[in-house]
């Protein structure tokens, strides 16, 4: 996809850089070479790859290793940090069936928001390294969790962004409906 649609920008989930990188094909810095796009569709070497325990591996830091692609920032820190900081909480809050409702219900919203961020960004962001001509089409790869995808799929079959505050919020006035 990335040869045949000429992508040439990554907005990974969970990425956080001030500034965009330019990810070329040059030896790694720990003297490994890069793996080839030609060897990722080897499937046995994708396998060996995805089992090694010892090594934390991503779609991100796969399409980094075998493409050269710019990468830039779609996720917005402070709703990343507020879902991170609910996951702790509702990890923590042990067994209590009360505040773990609560919690989770909370939480669920900060992923929606979260997501609903990250897709409305995505546009401004490719029109914009358009514009400044770091792209050659108005085209990018979004990598993001599986969570995700049924909500995505709900926004894009609605054709709209819609998610109501948490169950227990006090201000209803958090609810979200966006085009």
């Amino acid at each position: 996809m990335i040869h045949h649609q000429g992508l040439e920008l990554l907005l990974p989930e969970g990425f956080f850089s001030t500034k965009a990188a330019k990810i070329g094909k040059e030896i790694i810095k720990t003297g490994e070479r890069r793996i080839t796009c030609s060897e990722f569709s080897n499937n046995k070497l994708l396998e060996e790859k995805l089992s090694d325990s010892k090594t934390y591996v991503n779609a991100e830091m796969l399409l980094k290793e075998s493409h050269s692609l710019r990468t830039k920032q779609v996720e917005d820190k402070e709703l990343y940090d507020a879902v991170r900081n609910g996951i702790l909480k509702l990890v923590s809050c042990n067994e209590d069936v009360s505040q773990y409702s609560v919690l989770k219900s909370e939480l669920d919203y900060l992923q929606e928001k979260r997501t609903a961020a990250m897709l409305q960004k995505i546009p401004e962001i490719v029109e914009d390294e358009f514009r400044q001509g770091n792209i050659q089409s108005r085209k990018a790869i979004f990598t993001i969790g599986m969570f995700h995808l049924h909500k995505i799929i709900g926004y894009l079959n609605e054709n709209r962004i819609k998610f109501y505050a948490s169950l227990f919020a006090s201000n209803r006035n958090e609810d979200y409906i966006g085009e």
